[in-house]
């Protein structure tokens, strides 16, 4: 029996107060650039998906998020033939400072949508 490979990576629903969700868009990562996706990242070892989600949009988006204001709301499970993924969807229920763009060169845009 191979050693399993396993991904996860927490994405951030943002909400403003009219309840549209921030997308950012993909810049320079060699995976589907162009596209509009949550802001998202790849979990680090030893750490929480909370923690994770918190660091993550420190660095991509400049905001500050206490991990009492995340919430799960979804996980996905994807089986590739090279590895298997779990994507984990958190609900971002407070933050404080306003989202930009922190990593210019991976990303292109951010932007609320209206679901």
């Amino acid at each position: 029996m191979a050693s399993p490979n396993f991904y996860a990576a927490v994405y951030a629903i943002i909400r403003n107060e009219a309840g549209e969700i921030l997308f950012s868009q993909r810049k320079n990562t060699e995976f589907m650039n162009g596209k509009y996706q949550l802001p998202a990242g790849h979990m680090d070892g030893n750490e929480s998906m909370v923690t994770a989600m918190a660091r993550e949009l420190k660095e991509e988006l400049d905001i500050n998020v206490q991990e009492s204001d995340i919430r799960t709301a979804h996980i996905s499970h994807r089986i590739f033939p090279d590895r298997e993924y779990f994507s984990i969807y958190l609900e971002v229920l407070n933050f404080t400072g306003t989202p930009t763009i922190n990593e210019p060169e991976k990303c292109g845009n951010i932007r609320y949508f209206d679901l």
